[in-house]
């Protein structure tokens, strides 16, 4: 039977863990308020980004050897959404990285083969509201 399991972590730079029933431990990282510590293929938070918190799903049969992990990194910035989607694609294509764009979404996969969607959009009253969402890490147990 596939269970499902959400948590929301607050972002305070501390590292997520999961004691599982192999005696193994989960670890995701999560990032400060400030974004320190957020890093994909080494491009690091928008500036003056600020994160609240990270959601971690992890989808997985209780026998089974593998699971599945998505973690979803909300936060806000000053700047608009076109000028923060702007900052990281052309970060990720000084990176090497391969992005595809559409309008105020990115969509690219890691280095190690984790997909990623970096979801934008402008905030009443000026700036933006982002969301990066990280899928696809399969573990092995």
């Amino acid at each position: 039977m596939q269970t499902s399991r959400s948590f929301t972590v607050p972002a305070n730079g501390q590292p997520w863990q999961l004691p599982l029933a192999s005696g193994r431990t989960l670890t995701q990282p999560v990032p400060a308020a400030d974004g320190t510590g957020l890093v994909l293929d080494g491009v690091g938070a928008f500036p003056g980004a600020s994160f609240s918190a990270v959601v971690i799903q992890v989808d997985g049969a209780p026998q089974s050897d593998r699971l599945a992990l998505r973690a979803r990194y909300p936060f806000a910035a000053a700047a608009g959404a076109d000028a923060v989607v702007d900052w990281y694609q052309r970060r990720m294509d000084a990176a090497g990285r391969d992005v595809q764009r559409d309008g105020q979404v990115l969509n690219g996969r890691t280095r190690d083969g984790q997909d990623w969607t970096l979801v934008l959009a402008d905030r009443e009253g000026g700036g933006s509201t982002g969301e990066l969402r990280v899928r696809g890490t399969q573990l092995a147990l």
